[in-house]
């Protein structure tokens, strides 16, 4: 997912990869993992890895309540450089860090 050519950066972008949902015995659990890719984009690679640090420094083991639904836990899985973003042949000059975060939380 990118930022729009006349978007301003830095920015993040997110979409959800995957909600599954756990049955039992006893019929739905409510509890969600979800897995959720955050992307960090920046002029240069060295803001968008200061913009992925904070980032994770905030979302990584963080649990609480937002507009009503519980997050139980959020936990880092993974995370990678992403090369310049191009629109056609021209380079964007933008630079994105990827941060895949598990989130555990309840409907």
């Amino acid at each position: 997912m990118f930022v729009p050519q006349n978007a301003n950066i830095p920015a993040i972008t997110y979409q959800n990869i995957v909600s599954p949902r756990v049955h039992t015995l006893g019929g739905v659990d409510d509890m969600v993992p979800a897995l959720y890719q955050l992307n960090c984009w920046a002029e240069t690679m060295r803001g968008a890895r200061e913009l992925s640090e904070a980032v994770r420094d905030a979302l990584n083991n963080y649990s609480g309540t937002v507009r009503g639904v519980v997050i139980q836990a959020t936990q880092i899985v993974d995370e990678d450089d992403m090369p310049e973003a191009l629109a056609g042949d021209d380079v964007l000059n933008r630079y994105g860090k990827r941060l895949d975060f598990k989130i555990f939380y309840n409907e």
